[in-house]
């Protein structure tokens, strides 16, 4: 998430090096679990920023399913899934996974 925020964001980047890290894990043996991550920029950022951010979001979410497909990580897709956005799932913070409250 953080680095979603940094100015120079480059999703392509982030993601290379993630997949760099799950073939390093994976040739030694390492079953590798990876995730995306959903979009909540517009109940995070300000309207201004909301747009730029989910953009940022489902490009690195892209790209970490093209990472995780070439390295053979399994992937848990929370972009894909209506609950991951749901606010009870969140907590005060709203950068945070925290407890469910459903």
């Amino acid at each position: 998430m953080n680095d979603l925020l940094r100015r120079r964001f480059d999703a392509r980047a982030v993601a290379d090096e993630v997949a760099a890290m799950q073939r390093a894990l994976i040739d030694r043996g390492c079953v590798v679990m990876s995730f995306t991550i959903p979009d909540i920029a517009h109940r995070l950022a300000p309207p201004g920023i909301a747009g730029a951010l989910s953009r940022r979001t489902r490009a690195l979410s892209e790209a970490l399913r093209r990472a995780s497909a070439s390295t053979g990580a399994i992937l848990l897709d929370l972009a894909a899934h209506p609950l991951a956005v749901d606010p009870r799932m969140w907590s005060a913070d709203r950068l945070q996974v925290g407890r469910a409250h459903v």
